[in-house]
């Protein structure tokens, strides 16, 4: 049964596995070209200033905008991957049997209902999780090399969160997951296709923006001097007396007034409205791994809860194969009893 799923998947199984490597073998050109081309305190510095001409070398080439573009691409490139293996293998795994009716023969045969959605689930399934964590792995390697501040420091910002090997490999499986299931359900090849973009685009956005800043407490800190030390900033505002935060938008009245009232006493003008500095409400960088952890949980929960739905769908719907049904009881199918 493996095997012949394998003979039905290996084209698009294939073309994943390409772009894959294609996309590994930009990310290993770039770790052994680009930082040649600069130091790694020139790299920190452009990124903590954020000058558009930070960077440039005599021949003319920006070093930080060339690092900005080309992470940006990568990323792009590395989360289209699960885009990829959704729509092009997970989705057609099932709606193509439907549409073209296979499904009957398959169903008809010794192997139960639950084994064959199994060994179509397992044969995309897992190699589109061992390559979406190479892709994510390779990723992590390549920015290792640019810098403390684009690498380590900055792994926990939205973006660059999302190419890493732990959580990549949780998305594969619930992208892939979920195409098969559209595909069980809609049982169309182009419509479950775009179910399925639909609804992979539809979860990361929505754990992205509203589940992820929850997995924990944000903390409040205070603004100083220094470079960013790579936490993910939820909101900015400043500090009131008793150490609580106070957002942007709720002081903008006051901070108006003392931009254009108090001259250069901007401080003491804001110490006179409760407020003793600047100060972010964030993450910090250490939360990386427990963030990736509860990430990774939550989107292969998603996954099994969609495996249990879809074997419980099965195991009553097809409780017996095609084959082995008694035959239809109506009106023209009745035969007189032989006495």
């Amino acid at each position: 049964m493996i095997w012949f799923a394998w003979r039905q998947q290996r084209l698009a199984l294939l073309a994943l596995g390409g772009y894959a490597l294609v996309v590994v073998a930009v990310m290993v050109h770039h770790r052994f070209t680009m930082p040649g081309r600069f130091g790694d305190e020139e790299l920190r510095a452009c990124f903590a200033s954020l000058a558009s001409s930070c960077g440039i070398t005599e021949d003319g080439w920006n070093a930080s905008s060339a690092i900005r573009e080309t992470a940006a691409g990568l990323r792009f490139g590395v989360l289209g991957f699960v885009a990829l293996a959704a729509v092009f293998a997970g989705a057609p795994s099932l709606s193509r049997e439907w549409e073209q009716h296979t499904h009957l023969l398959a169903l008809s045969q010794s192997v139960s209902p639950r084994r064959w959605f199994a060994a179509k689930v397992g044969v995309v399934a897992v190699p589109a999780v061992v390559l979406a964590a190479l892709l994510g792995a390779t990723y992590a390697w390549w920015t290792s090399g640019l810098g403390a501040l684009i690498g380590a420091q900055q792994r926990l910002q939205t973006g660059r969160f999302e190419a890493q090997p732990l959580v990549m490999a949780s998305y594969a499986l619930f992208a892939v997951v979920l195409g098969v299931v559209v595909g069980l359900v809609v049982r169309r090849v182009v419509p479950a296709m775009a179910v399925t973009l639909v609804g992979w685009l539809g979860a990361l956005y929505a754990v992205r923006w509203y589940v992820r800043p929850h997995y924990a407490t944000p903390v409040v800190e205070r603004l100083g001097n220094g470079v960013a030390d790579g936490r993910w900033t939820l909101l900015t505002g400043f500090l009131d007396r008793s150490g609580g935060f106070v957002e942007q938008a709720v002081v903008d009245g006051p901070l108006r007034a003392c931009a254009q009232g108090a001259g250069n006493r901007f401080e003491s003008c804001l110490a006179e409205q409760g407020l003793v500095g600047r100060a972010v409400l964030a993450h910090p960088a250490d939360r990386f791994w427990l963030f990736q952890g509860v990430e990774a949980g939550l989107f292969a929960a998603l996954a099994g809860v969609l495996l249990l739905g879809a074997f419980r769908w099965l195991h009553h719907r097809y409780r017996q194969p095609i084959s082995h049904r008694p035959p239809s009881r109506g009106p023209l199918s009745r035969q007189p009893v032989p006495r």
